[in-house]
């Protein structure tokens, strides 16, 4: 004998309850894998440890800036005359550090300056109290005495200003604007500016060329460095970088005519030559590298990245080699090197505790 079996079909309405507690399930879940990510970013970010040991540098300690917001991160620096500014990304301010002490551990007195806008990069005049700074949040450089941090002025420029030097050929600031996809020139006697040139792609970080009288210009979205002539207002070149990947930081060594770019989004540093016009060498460094320095005379190589890895490289003729991958903190991207004491300078940002900047020294 057979029995029926009935099948049960849910009603429409049962079957919206179902997928409602389903997906009430797995927000839930989502929501406490989000809060758990969160927790350990957080704890990340705020705990503040020593750098990983390296054999080729010599890390010798911190110096505490000032804690402006509960997140600070630093962009670009500058140094000159045994003196460190920095500009903070979120807070606006710039923050002096006036080095003292050459032997033992870093000593240093900080000072700062608030300001309106994000602070990003610095351009020093030379042998002049006259600085230079981007806020790219209020479309304007702000002009200060680099002595006392006093306000000189504020000269308005064009969307997104983020990198800037000062050109000792032409004797003007070079500032990169890079939504607009131009460089802005700056008199800095007249604190007015004079022209715009207009790069054809989104720059990033230039570097001064003083032998040939051009800048260099790095074009993070079409991935090639230009040549930028100031006296003609225009661009006299433009090569590939590859296989580098949004460029970011440069540096140049004159004394060999090349370029050195970091790439965010390939993790490479490349090396151009200035006379061939064409890459010559790429290396893997840190994660997403954003800046480079150079120590000419010790021929060494730093780049430092958002992952918190700063490469050392050594270079020896054409070859290049890594020395050590430093291991630092997240967001530790800008460096600098004093060509005297051959020290190496890096901002640590800092969620909670104070930031700083963690200072090392190259070992024989």
């Amino acid at each position: 004998m057979q029995s029926e079996v009935q099948i049960y079909h849910p009603t429409r309405e049962q079957k919206s309850i179902r997928v409602l507690k389903t997906a009430l399930r797995w927000g839930g879940r989502i929501v406490m894998m989000g809060l758990a990510v969160l927790v350990v970013a957080i704890a990340y970010l705020s705990h503040v440890g020593e750098p990983s040991s390296a054999s080729s540098m010599k890390f010798e300690g911190f110096i505490e800036l000032p804690k402006d917001r509960i997140l600070n991160i630093f962009d670009y620096m500058a140094l000159s005359d045994r003196t460190i500014f920095v500009g903070n990304m979120l807070s606006g301010s710039v923050v002096k550090v006036q080095l003292t002490n050459d032997h033992g551990r870093p000593l240093a007195t900080v000072s700062e300056q608030s300001g309106a806008g994000n602070a990003h990069g610095i351009a020093l005049i030379p042998n002049e109290d006259k600085a230079f700074v981007t806020r790219s949040g209020e479309n304007v450089v702000d002009v200060f005495q680099p002595s006392s941090l006093n306000l000189l002025g504020q000269i308005p420029v064009a969307d997104d200003a983020d990198a800037i030097i000062y050109d000792p050929a032409s004797r003007m600031i070079y500032v990169a604007n890079g939504t607009p996809k131009l460089a802005t020139i700056i008199d800095p006697e007249k604190l007015q500016p004079v022209t715009t040139i207009p790069l054809g792609a989104e720059p990033e970080y230039p570097a001064a060329d003083v032998r040939h009288g051009l800048i260099y210009q790095n074009l993070r979205d079409t991935n090639e460095v230009a040549a930028v002539d100031l006296k003609t207002g225009s661009v006299v070149g433009r090569w590939s970088l590859a296989p580098c990947v949004g460029p970011s930081g440069l540096a140049l060594d004159p004394v060999q005519g090349r370029l050195y770019a970091v790439c965010m989004g390939s993790s490479q540093v490349v090396v151009f030559s200035l006379e061939q016009h064409k890459v010559i060498a790429f290396l893997p460094v840190g994660g997403k590298p954003d800046s480079v320095a150079l120590d000419l005379e010790l021929h060494r190589i730093y780049t430092a990245g958002i992952e918190g890895v700063m490469t050392v490289i050594e270079q020896s003729g054409e070859d290049y080699r890594v020395l050590d991958d430093i291991h630092t903190h997240p967001f530790a991207h800008t460096l600098i090197v004093d060509p005297q004491t051959h020290r190496v300078y890096l901002t640590y940002a800092a969620l909670l505790s104070a930031p700083r900047i963690a200072v090392f020294s190259p070992k024989p």
